[in-house]
């Protein structure tokens, strides 16, 4: 099998952990990464050897061999290296959030279409193995008819103050919201959600939602930043 290479726009925690699972798969090759901060990248080139590193995207968009690119710089900053990208004929893996203004996602669409490249959300629980058994035991009606869907998802509190950057339906609860749609296999013809503002900050710390499907669902998403942090991660 012919050899991925990949080039990483974005070298943070998250972006490292990019990196890390690319490295897992032997039909994968990470050949460049990109990132503002010249510390994150001598980290590449000392501890993991990638021999391409630029300060800026666009400079490692010009590599010819990179096949997909990984996005993964704050919420409010994928549109550009996601342009530069498919401009430049390479498909893109974009994290999640892909976007927090509309306006900038259906750009990416419309510029996907434009160069004929895929732009893949990073919605990972799509393709872990237990989530992927509901879709299918939904699917074949092993469960019988679905009426309602709840799902939960809390983290340390103390995370809150670096992603209360991001509003809450976009960070916390965007995974839920996909799985809701995915489970339900419908579109949603009805939103309602109130959420909960104890800091005073522009983010809700806690975010109630009700979903209404065309085919009658209905799913319940809560999603909070107030698991103490001695509990460690609940979701």
């Amino acid at each position: 099998m012919e050899r991925l290479r990949v080039g990483i726009v974005g070298l943070g925690s998250w972006g490292l952990s990019h990196l890390e699972a690319y490295r897992d798969l032997p039909f994968v090759e990470v050949i460049a990464v990109s990132d503002i901060r010249p510390e994150r990248r001598q980290l590449a080139q000392e501890r993991y050897g990638i021999p391409h590193t630029f300060e800026d995207a666009e400079s490692m968009m010009k590599l010819p061999d990179i096949g997909l690119v990984s996005v993964v710089t704050f919420e409010q900053q994928h549109l550009e290296p996601v342009l530069l990208a498919l401009s430049a004929g390479k498909n893109v893996l974009v994290e999640k959030p892909v976007a927090t203004r509309l306006e900038e996602t259906r750009a990416m669409q419309e510029a996907a279409r434009k160069y004929g490249k895929f732009v893949v959300p990073g919605h990972l629980l799509r393709f872990e193995p237990k989530y992927a058994e509901i879709r299918r035991m939904i699917a074949e009606g092993e469960l019988g008819p679905v009426a309602s869907i709840y799902m939960k998802r809390s983290r340390e509190s103390s995370l809150f103050r670096t992603y209360r950057r991001t509003h809450t339906v976009h960070e916390l609860m965007i995974h839920d919201l996909d799985q809701a749609i995915w489970y339900a296999g419908s579109r949603v013809k009805r939103v309602y959600a109130t959420g909960r503002f104890p800091k005073n900050t522009e983010s809700p710390e806690v975010l109630w939602a009700q979903l209404t499907f065309e085919n009658g669902i209905i799913a319940v998403l809560h999603a909070n930043w107030m698991t103490p942090d001695e509990a460690g991660i609940a979701i």
